[in-house]
């Protein structure tokens, strides 16, 4: 039997020739301690707050699990295989304090203000403020009574938002793995949220992470669904953000007169 984590590593490889996520006992190797952990966050579940729970309090505790967990090739199609099913998911009852608009601009221009820190020091500079921002005050208000049901869309929009910027600031620090969880499970808020746009841009997230990191399988897929999401339903000069994009993941998957006609 293999030693010390030399089990997770082969599990991890053949997950990623396989393009699937496959587990110890697949192999018929005994589960190394923790492994149990490496599954959190890359699955997209009936309330994204729940996965986003454990990955909060892991980033918090700059526990090993998810500074070190590896980019899962299997999870980055989760998106393209869940968008019909997420769509249909009727909203979560949520109970708490009645939350208004007026809560919903305070999360938005707190985002904001993390995200002018982010521009000007640096991704690692208040990384562990927006972390506990998000689990402690934003969480609550997500499940709060709220005063309408279009205050209740914009504030998961507004989480999705800074869910995506703590993906950012994991990606800055080298974390991989741990971004694309927070990727993920932003994804998930915003198609819950049904705010035109975000999911898309996630997904454009999420293509760039897999081609920087020179893991291509699904990237053209995920490039590809997100110009068609947001073709005609956005500004011209957002749209070709996403054919930027897109025309790179179709020059990395060898299309490259393709690309250039983008």
């Amino acid at each position: 039997m293999p030693s010390g984590q030399t089990g997770r590593y082969l599990t991890i490889a053949l997950s990623r020739r396989l393009g699937r996520t496959l587990t110890p006992d697949d192999l018929g190797l005994p589960a190394p301690a923790g492994w149990e952990n490496d599954s959190i966050g890359l699955s997209i579940g009936d309330d994204p707050l729940d996965a986003l729970m454990p990955i909060w309090r892991g980033d918090l505790d700059r526990r090993g699990f998810l500074s070190g967990a590896a980019y899962s090739v299997a999870a980055a199609v989760l998106p393209l295989e869940h968008v019909t099913d997420i769509a249909s998911r009727a909203a979560k009852a949520r109970t708490g304090a009645r939350v208004g608009h007026a809560d919903v601009a305070a999360v938005r221009d707190m985002v904001a203000m993390f995200a002018v820190m982010d521009e000007r020091h640096g991704g690692q500079h208040g990384r562990s403020a927006l972390v506990q921002y998000l689990m402690s005050d934003v969480a609550a208000l997500c499940r709060g009574r709220f005063s309408s049901e279009d205050d209740h869309r914009h504030m998961l929009s507004a989480a999705a938002v800074g869910v995506h910027q703590a993906g950012w600031r994991a990606y800055d620090g080298g974390e991989q793995g741990l971004a694309q969880r927070y990727y993920l499970q932003s994804f998930a808020l915003a198609r819950e949220s049904g705010i035109t746009g975000h999911d898309a841009f996630v997904m454009r997230t999420m293509s760039q992470q897999g081609m920087k990191l020179h893991r291509p399988e699904h990237c053209l897929a995920l490039a590809a669904s997100a110009v068609d999401k947001v073709h005609g339903r956005v500004e011209t000069q957002t749209e070709a953000l996403f054919a930027v994009t897109h025309a790179h993941a179709l020059a990395k998957a060898g299309h490259r007169h393709r690309a250039r006609c983008t």
